[in-house]
């Protein structure tokens, strides 16, 4: 069926046909109602008209009728003119009535394969618009209505000037000529109505649309005015219209001389105490926005004003005082925190720097217990971890708090990638993880430092291979988007990820809960501050088990 409806071919054809068919069921339509109306359908002695009689009254003399006399006389005898055109009426009169039921319903079933098939091209899946198809609705059913109205015209001025067999060709000549313009019309409508232009693709509706767009571009520009007019002014030009309609109202109806003092009296008292409260509230609005900003130094004057105004006025400076004093306490603890993170560490270094090195010491001595042995495996395993530990503590306070020295330059970041992806390639090979690297051809620049760009892949790789579902794909990609380099790390997670994404964020957080993996859970907010400090964004997104990494950096054009 679809290569029916495709073809140019079987739409000709289906065309022709309907016109064949349409011609049968019309023409025998009008036959079976002249016959009926003639009396071929009741007893034959019924058929008084139509086709002339020669009349042989009993007195011999030869007369000739259009119709049968409603008089008859004993002994008159009537013959039909064209016997032959009777008979062949008469007999056939049953056999046109099947004729022109088949011709209908074979006009229906080609209508409808027409209607299918309209808009369809071959090797097309969608219904297209043709040229004709292009044209707005309303002006092709204007143009349409006139052809029409011109043909009726025609025919009336034609029809009287044929006689006989000729009549019966005119008639068959309309009714082709209007046959194809009534599928033309069902057949544009159907396209359109595929395609989804019936009501788009007129006149009216580019009107109607055209206006609907001034309106609202007049709105937005009323608007946009008005929202970038101070709010002073915004309530002098209310009051103006406000005072002129009280005054034509007043006038119109009740203008008294003693009304009209009252309004002014009205007006001078009460425009100058709205004014001044729009100027306070303007105040307490800047000072509103100043607090949003984090302008926590900024004070209200509240010189000059009245009522709740003074006191809302009041209540924000109390805000502001609170928030410094919250932010000067926040930093002082910040301060703290880093400060005892860095001696503490510092002091714990130093021990631990003694045990590592005597652990060497002892392990040169080959000791002969086994037992012993183990034992001196563990204490060098976890004390390596401890100092692990340690030194990411306090890089990760350094980070958070800005204390690392950067040096940005212009940087290869698919340079620095590749590199990273390199050396982490033989570890993910043992936790059987796949690792894939995706770049464009071209080199992709950013500002950054290239030793800290180099420790947030490393983190990121780090973190990959401890938390990644072994047998799984680490996927590594570098795009250019709107302008900017985005670095993606996706892999599967081998526990689940129960926790948002700002909780991987935050310090000691780590993917396995339980805690039995190495790791100290500093990775994420470490490649996070570096990140920051060279002025870049990341984020992190899960998915069920799917974990991602996305950094972004301004992308630098560099002319080789």
């Amino acid at each position: 069926m679809t290569k029916l409806t495709h073809s140019l071919g079987a739409k000709i054809s289906a065309v022709v046909m309907w016109c064949v068919a349409m011609l049968g069921g019309v023409g025998g339509t009008l036959a079976i109602i002249v016959l009926e109306s003639m009396g071929f359908y009741g007893d034959a002695s019924d058929i008084i008209w139509g086709f002339g009689y020669r009349v042989f009254p009993p007195n011999g003399m030869d007369e000739l009728f259009s119709y049968r006399p409603m008089r008859e006389y004993p002994g008159m005898v009537y013959e039909p003119i064209y016997p032959k055109l009777y008979d062949f009426c008469y007999g056939f009169r049953n056999g046109l009535i099947v004729v022109t039921v088949i011709a209908a319903l074979g006009a229906i079933f080609l209508l409808i394969f027409l209607m299918c098939s309209a808009g369809h091209q071959p090797g097309k899946k969608e219904a297209v618009c043709n040229g004709i198809d292009r044209i707005p609705l309303d002006i092709f059913g204007a143009v349409m209505g006139g052809a029409v109205y011109a043909l009726v015209c025609m025919m009336e001025e034609t029809f009287w000037l044929v006689g006989g067999i000729g009549v019966i060709v005119l008639i068959g000549i309309w009714c082709v000529i209007f046959s194809l313009l009534l599928l033309w019309c069902l057949l544009t409508l159907a396209t359109r109505f595929k395609t989804g232009t019936l009501w788009s693709n007129t006149v009216i509706y580019m009107v109607l649309r055209f206006i609907c767009k001034v309106i609202v571009a007049v709105w937005n520009g009323i608007v946009e005015i008005a929202r970038n007019i101070p709010i002073l002014w915004k309530t002098i030009l209310l009051v103006i219209v406000v005072s002129v309609v009280e005054l034509f109202a007043m006038w119109s109806a009740l203008y008294t001389d003693e009304l009209l003092v009252f309004w002014l009296l009205e007006k001078i008292l009460l425009v100058p105490v709205i004014l001044l409260s729009v100027v306070y509230m303007k105040r307490l609005q800047a000072a509103g926005k100043k607090l949003a900003e984090g302008e926590f130094d900024h004070r209200v004057s509240t010189k000059g004003m009245y009522w709740d105004y003074k006191k809302h006025g009041e209540n924000l400076n109390s805000i502001s005082e609170g928030m410094t004093k919250a932010v000067d306490e926040k930093m002082k603890s910040e301060r703290f925190k880093t400060e005892l993170i860095t001696n503490v560490s510092h002091d714990i270094k130093t021990p631990l720097t003694s045990i590592i090195n005597y652990v060497d010491l002892i392990k040169k001595e080959e000791p002969q217990n086994e037992t012993m042995a183990e034992y001196i495996d563990v204490l060098d395993r976890q004390s390596k971890r401890l100092k692990k530990l340690i030194e990411d503590l306090v890089e990760a306070s350094k980070a958070s708090t800005g204390n690392v020295q950067v040096d940005m330059q212009v940087t290869s970041v698919g340079v620095v990638l590749t590199q990273a992806a390199g050396e982490y390639e033989d570890r993910m090979n043992e936790k059987q993880l796949e690792l894939i690297l995706n770049q464009p051809q071209e080199d992709v620049y950013i500002m950054a430092d290239g030793r800290l760009l180099w420790r947030v892949f490393d983190n990121l790789l780090s973190n990959i291979c401890k938390y990644a579902q072994a047998g799984t794909r680490v996927y590594l990609n570098l795009d250019n988007i709107g302008g900017k380099a985005v670095i993606t790390f996706r892999n599967i997670s081998a526990y689940p990820l129960n926790m948002t994404s700002e909780e991987l964020m935050e310090r000691f957080t780590r993917g396995d809960s339980s805690r039995h993996t190495e790791g100290s859970g500093l990775g994420l907010s470490i490649a996070k501050s570096l990140t920051d400090l060279q002025k870049g964004d990341m984020g992190i997104y899960t998915d069920g088990d799917l974990f991602k990494v996305v950094l972004a950096f301004g992308q630098v054009n560099v002319s080789v």
